[in-house]
């Protein structure tokens, strides 16, 4: 029993220990999407429509786009895609399909990104 609690006790003290990685400049900043600007429009119960332009000098890569769409139930679901790379001072025109197809609303956000 007494190795038991010996074993818990040093698991315990071992899981609690920082990670430290090293983390590119940018990553999992907001600085990189406030440089992004979203413009969209649904153009159908299951289609949406838009550009993505980059304000910055630096080129964005993994722009994740939140798909949130409202059905007539009320009753939300949620859809993710991924632009790999805007260039500096660029547009990004996107033209997306959803599984869902009787959405009423659709909001479009992004969620992450890094230079």
């Amino acid at each position: 029993m007494r190795l038991l609690h010996y074993f818990l006790f040093l698991f315990i003290c071992s899981s609690c220990q920082p990670l430290y990685t090293n983390i590119p400049k940018g990553t999992l900043s907001d600085e990189s999407i406030t440089q992004l600007t979203l413009d969209y429009r649904m153009i159908s119960s299951d289609k949406v429509m838009g550009t993505i332009q980059n304000n910055s000098k630096n080129r964005v890569y993994d722009v994740r786009i939140r798909i949130d769409i409202t059905r007539l139930d009320h009753s939300v679901s949620t859809e993710h895609f991924v632009i790999a790379k805007i260039n500096p001072y660029q547009n990004y025109s996107f033209k997306k399909s959803t599984e869902t197809l009787d959405g009423v609303e659709m909001t479009l956000r992004i969620q992450s990104s890094h230079y």
